[in-house]
């Protein structure tokens, strides 16, 4: 197949193919026998474990693998993936969630797009180095969180080791990435600028009550109900700025059907209520018009 028939990629293959089958979801437990894995791999390549850290955080942990740059003046780079993912009941899958299969160019399983790709690219791209004995001129870190689908706390783990303090740039293999067009090719290569975090409401109804032959013309379920259905009317506003506009711009260049030139015009006029309206109504571009 295109893009494995050179041996970095036939290795790379069987990397994520590996990574796939370790079920990393939270509860499982099984993101420290991933992160084992991985560290094989490293020290069969000859990466010595003086330039390996793990810190383990409950049932999971985090890891960050060092490449020694020749000038200790100048700052890191890191690159980051995350290990876990979402859990999926084979039960509900079509194919076998946590095996790697390949059918007509696309490869499926848990986690192949979000995000053992990500963690294969840079396991791969350590190796290589090593190979070809490179020596970079900064100090080059790859990190692997742990729990990004949940808590995120391993991420401030690696944040807060020596290794990664001064560090002038972090490349996210989480975000971003190249869109084909259908006959295969390359359209636009997307570079996130930004990460939201989230926050989590609790909604309580109260309500006098009262017996069930004597019931109240108001009750907790109505009041709770009318709040609901608030929710689902509010819109946040409209954030956009200048790179939002050149998304949209840029992204509207690319696109086809109906929803072109919408993204031109809102690109041009983030006032412009029909762009606006159409945009709304597509979930893909929707939550990069404002706070969802």
């Amino acid at each position: 197949a295109a893009g494995q028939s050179i041996p970095y990629q036939q290795q790379a293959r069987g990397i994520l193919e590996r990574l796939v089958s370790f079920r990393s979801a939270e509860g499982q437990g099984q993101v420290p026998a991933e992160a084992a894995y991985i560290v094989e791999q490293l020290r069969a390549a000859g990466i010595p474990d003086a330039d390996i850290v793990t810190m383990p955080r409950g049932e999971t942990l985090s890891m960050i693998v060092r490449i020694p740059g020749s000038d200790a003046s100048a700052r890191p780079i890191m690159f980051s993936a995350h290990m876990d993912v979402v859990d999926a009941r084979p039960e509900d899958w079509e194919r076998s969630p946590f095996t790697l299969v390949e059918e007509n160019g696309f490869f499926y399983g848990r986690g192949v797009g979000d995000n053992k790709t990500g963690v294969t690219a840079l396991v791969s791209t350590i190796l290589r180095l090593k190979a070809d004995g490179v020596r970079p001129r900064r100090s080059l870190l790859f990190t692997f969180v742990g729990n990004e689908e949940t808590e995120g706390t391993t991420a401030g783990d690696i944040v807060a080791h020596p290794w990664t303090r001064g560090a002038e740039y972090a490349i996210n293999t989480d975000a971003g990435g190249g869109q084909l067009s259908p006959e295969g090719r390359p359209l636009i290569y997307f570079v996130q600028g930004a990460e939201k975090t989230f926050a989590t409401f609790r909604i309580t109804a109260r309500n006098p009550g009262g017996h069930s032959s004597v019931p109240r013309p108001d009750n907790a379920i109505y009041d709770l109900a009318r709040g609901l259905l608030g929710i689902e009317r509010f819109q946040f506003p409209v954030m956009a700025n200048d790179l939002t506009r050149s998304y949209f711009a840029a992204v509207g260049q690319v696109e086809t059907g109906p929803i072109a030139p919408m993204l031109r015009r809102f690109a041009a006029d983030p006032n412009d209520a029909e762009a606006l309206a159409a945009i709304r109504a597509e979930p893909e571009y929707a939550n990069k018009l404002a706070t969802t």
